[in-house]
């Protein structure tokens, strides 16, 4: 093979080829074909020839060979008397850069490869492929890569990103139609963002969460812009709301957690009214002596230093209209969902003829709510067990079995509420149900909620506005709070029910950008951070060639 097709391009002459076996290395002697050179200051050419000197470059290895190149570099005259530069040497800027020990190739790929895997693991990645480096060298020339530009969007994303949890936060701007990130801001400021729209004209969408500042630099940087806000935030915000709601009735929901999950016959234990303790006359009569003096006019704190109470107890006496006995909690074992479908997997399970998954998903229709896991835990144990132990068990028979209970917290409440017909099984739909007529409190928030939360995912902006004045006369005050949230930005919210652009693709770069922070193992600072977000991949040499 011609050694010179080891080199970019034909304009340069092979004088010598030696190859070292015992240290996997050849060597290349090579001088340019050139007869002239451009002065690097005043660009004249030039063709007098000063002197020569050597160059040692690395190059990419060939065949498992290292490659190091002798270069013949001539210095010239510059001809030109007005020029400073009298003597200079001449430039091959398609084979290596000036001062530079490695060729224009070797650096290329290692700023590649710098970009995709970061500084460390790329050390690695070099070192597979015979090119040793250090992770500075590496992190070094990330720096040098020039970030393409990139034209002026349509439609702009716009979300924060944490460089330091609770400490610094930084702001991404992407291209929601061409699917790309368009910069990074180092805060999530307005002033910042506002400049920043300001020098970029033409923005006709901006989707946005529920910041405020984003909604003020928005507005002060693109006025003409047509702000949406995010679906999911305002989801979120009316999750909250409602969340915020339930936690005042939490006795209410402890009643309704109580009843099991599934309709199933019980035995019912006696219970005695005579049978209270000394502790409980106790607390019966701090009880009634709280809502007496609340009737009297006092204020929490006030009964709280009368009885010395903590008032988050006096709270809770002043919410609850009975004080019921309390009764030891036992801890439910990992199995307990799984206890009232015992005889059915017996049954079913270990005739060989149906999957784990496939029972999983016959348990789930008669409303288990467990995991894969459990249930093929339970059929290896038994698998694995005596043959008497696969006998179906008469101590427990599952039709006389309450179903496993399921703690109510007013989050998982919220969910019941706000989730989709098809998301819920028949069980959740009854506790949803039972969820609504605990109070009429709850009755209207979910409600309100669910009507929200409906329009939102139908896109029925006709019903907007009259949602929008029943929820700020509400008697709700989480309702009426978040309704009147709604109509400070009533504008955005508007555009998110009749446009269809939203910020999950922002949040999918958020996720980029933390997976890009991790793999730089701490050493993620905002200049690096942004290069290897804005940069793109250089075409490889085959898609060139094709």
């Amino acid at each position: 093979m011609n050694p010179r097709f080891l080199l970019p391009t034909g304009s340069y002459e092979v004088e010598a080829t030696q190859i070292d076996p015992d240290h996997g290395v050849v060597c290349l002697r090579v001088k340019s074909c050139s007869t002239q050179s451009q002065c690097p200051c005043c660009e004249q050419l030039s063709q007098r020839i000063h002197s020569h000197y050597q160059r040692k470059l690395k190059d990419l290895p060939c065949s498992s060979h290292a490659v190091q190149i002798v270069l013949n570099v001539r210095r010239f005259f510059c001809d030109n008397s007005a020029c400073e530069q009298r003597i200079f040497t001449e430039r091959l800027p398609e084979l290596v850069a000036p001062h530079a020990r490695r060729t224009q190739r070797v650096v290329t790929l290692m700023q590649q490869i710098g970009l995709l895997v970061g500084g460390s693991a790329s050390v690695d990645v070099l070192a597979y492929m015979g090119i040793t480096i250090s992770r500075w060298t590496v992190l070094r020339d990330v720096r040098k890569v020039a970030l393409p530009a990139s034209p002026t969007p349509r439609v702009l994303g716009v979300d924060d990103w944490a460089l330091r949890r609770g400490h610094r936060y930084g702001t991404v701007l992407v291209d929601l139609e061409a699917g790309q990130v368009i910069d990074l801001l180092p805060d999530r400021e307005a002033d910042t963002l506002a400049q920043w729209l300001q020098t970029h004209p033409g923005i006709e969408i901006i989707s946005r969460d529920r910041a405020g500042a984003y909604a003020d630099g928005a507005k002060r940087g693109a006025s003409q812009a047509i702000q949406v806000a995010d679906r999911w935030h305002l989801l979120k915000n009316l999750g909250e709301a409602l969340t915020t709601l339930l936690g005042q009735h939490r006795r209410l929901l402890k009643q309704l957690d109580a009843e099991p999950v599934k309709t199933m016959p019980s035995v019912q234990q006696p219970t005695n009214p005579s049978s209270t303790s000394p502790a409980f006359e106790r607390r019966l009569v701090r009880f009634e002596r709280v809502r007496q003096l609340r009737d009297d006019g006092l204020t929490i704190n006030a009964i709280a230093a009368l009885i010395q109470l903590d008032r988050k107890t006096v709270r809770k006496y002043l919410n609850t209209e009975t004080l019921a006995p309390q009764r030891p909690v036992r801890r439910q074992s990992q199995t307990t969902k799984l206890a009232p479908y015992r005889d059915y997997l017996l049954e079913r399970g270990l005739d060989g003829q149906r999957t784990v998954r496939q029972l999983w998903r016959e348990l789930r229709d008669q409303g288990y709510t467990g995991g894969l896991t459990t249930v093929a835990t339970f059929l290896a144990a038994v698998r694995r067990s005596a043959p008497e132990a696969t006998q179906p068990s008469k101590v427990e028979p599952a039709g006389q079995m309450a179903a496993p209970m399921v703690k109510l917290t007013p989050r998982r409440a919220t969910w019941l509420l706000l989730a989709r017909a098809d998301q819920l099984t028949p069980d959740q739909h009854q506790q949803a149900q039972r969820l609504t007529q605990l109070h009429p409190d709850i009755a209207h928030g979910a409600m309100q909620a669910q009507a929200f939360a409906r329009l939102l995912r139908e896109r029925t902006v006709e019903a907007f506005d009259a949602w929008l004045e029943r929820s700020c006369q509400s008697s709700v005050r989480e309702l009426r709070t978040f309704a009147r949230g709604i109509q400070r930005d009533y504008a955005a919210v508007k555009a998110a029910i009749s446009l269809p652009w939203s910020n999950g693709m922002v949040e999918g770069f958020v996720n980029r950008i933390k997976f890009v922070k991790r793999q730089m193992f701490g050493r993620a600072r905002f200049d690096l951070l942004r290069i290897r977000l804005l940069s793109r991949p250089a075409p490889s040499l085959h898609q060139i060639r094709t």
